[in-house]
């Protein structure tokens, strides 16, 4: 961890933060304790919006799997390219595939959580109280900012490593098949 965070310090000020806090779930939480809510009522928020955006991007990965894998179904067979290595290929694909994916989780989860608000008034009552748009954008740009961030690491640091292994699994098959075919 603390040389991923020499790495990021190049980017933020203090590597040991990420925006405004050490932990994810803080950052999200300095926009709404900020705005003069109780303890409760940001937790639960926090917790809404982080579990929207994960629901998001959990489906979106389950769907892109699916796809991965009937297209590996294709080569299924093809010497020793098993279900086994299949899986292992769209296993290893799925940092690369959060990567592309979290921006638009991110947007999907936040509108989720605006929908949510604004369905049960309780964006107006904010907006009633004083909560400009300028401000309620700058609150959600925060919390897109820290996603932006989790996105650079996975796409700098996860995803290449994880994408090289997958294509080393099945060009270990190919190979396999490649010598058994010159060998008959």
């Amino acid at each position: 961890a603390r040389h991923v965070r020499a790495l990021v310090g190049l980017v933020f000020q203090d590597p040991d933060d990420q925006l405004f806090s050490p932990t994810v779930r803080e950052d999200v939480a300095f926009g709404p304790l900020h705005m003069g809510l109780g303890r409760e009522e940001v937790e639960a928020r926090v917790k809404r919006a982080l579990a929207a955006v994960g629901l998001v991007l959990l489906g979106f990965l389950a769907l892109f799997a699916l796809f991965d894998l009937i297209a590996e179904l294709r080569d299924l067979g093809m010497g020793d390219y098993q279900l086994r290595q299949i899986f292992t290929a769209v296993a290893l694909w799925m940092p690369g595939r959060a990567y592309d994916l979290v921006p638009i989780a991110v947007l999907i989860g936040t509108l989720y959580v605006l929908a949510n608000l604004s369905s049960n008034s309780e964006f107006t009552v904010m907006r009633a109280s004083g909560l400009s748009p300028t401000r309620a954008g700058w609150m959600l740009a925060k919390v897109g900012l820290v996603f932006a961030a989790l996105t650079f690491a996975i796409g700098e640091w996860v995803a290449p490593y994880s994408e090289q292994a997958a294509q080393q699994v099945r060009e270990q098959q190919r190979m396999l098949d490649d010598r058994r075919a010159s060998n008959e």
